[in-house]
């Protein structure tokens, strides 16, 4: 309910992308606690014990606000049970059984790129360690003002992913061979009509993400990540 001091998210990430989207705009923070795989994004976890319990009901956590986007098509009605804003990153990509698409992206009022690829995303700080690192993103820190706009699977090898101020209002116009392409929002996809305009902006509230005193992004990338 609205009003409630946090929401606990018991699964992995995808549970996690859900419940933030679904308390982000009452904003209620929501503590993850991983019973999956990998859990990244949950810094609480089943296999530690329960001693977080304690810690959450005496107030020794941290709430860190993380950006989100949200997602518009011009001139097509999307599914009322589409979700719109996302935590990690929006999508733009190819059929799988198509050839790959071209997307005309501008930034603002600039120009930025015709992109001949498997697709496009715009991946947030949260997201940089997820869709966007398997394509060669870089990853950031998760409370910079910035995002991601990173090609998948380009046909040129001189397009790279770009940073960019999380201000920008970023405009795709995107053109198939097929008659569909897929606008994907953390994982949840539609198909779109060739030719249709995809609007990707900063969402107007923000995740917020409780966290254990003592964490440390570059801890949970070593230990995460198994970097070492």
């Amino acid at each position: 309910p609205a009003g409630a001091d946090m929401a606990l998210s018991f699964g992995g990430d995808g549970t996690f992308l859900r419940t933030n989207r679904w308390m982000a705009d009452l904003d209620i923070p929501v503590a993850g606690v991983n019973t999956g795989h990998l859990g990244y994004l949950a810094d609480y976890d089943l296999c530690d014990g329960i001693g977080w319990i304690d810690s959450l009901l005496s107030g020794d956590y941290r709430v860190e606000s993380r950006t989100m986007l949200t997602v518009s098509a011009a001139g097509v009605s999307l599914p009322a049970s589409f979700p719109l804003t996302a935590l990690n990153e929006i999508a733009l990509l190819k059929r799988d059984t198509a050839s790959m698409i071209e997307i005309e992206a501008t930034a603002d009022s600039t120009y930025l790129a015709r992109y001949r690829a498997d697709g496009v995303l715009v991946a947030t700080p949260t997201g940089s360690t997820a869709y966007n690192l398997s394509v060669g993103g870089p990853i950031l820190q998760p409370t910079v003002p910035v995002v991601v706009l990173a090609p998948v699977a380009p046909h040129s090898i001189g397009i790279r992913p770009m940073v960019l101020s999380d201000n920008s209002i970023l405009r795709f116009r995107v053109k198939s061979r097929a008659e569909t392409f897929l606008l994907s929002v953390d994982g949840n996809s539609v198909p779109l009509p060739s030719g249709a305009g995809v609007i990707v902006r900063r969402a107007p509230h923000k995740a917020l993400v409780v966290l254990r005193p003592g964490h440390d992004y570059a801890d949970a990338l070593r230990t995460k990540l198994q970097w070492g």
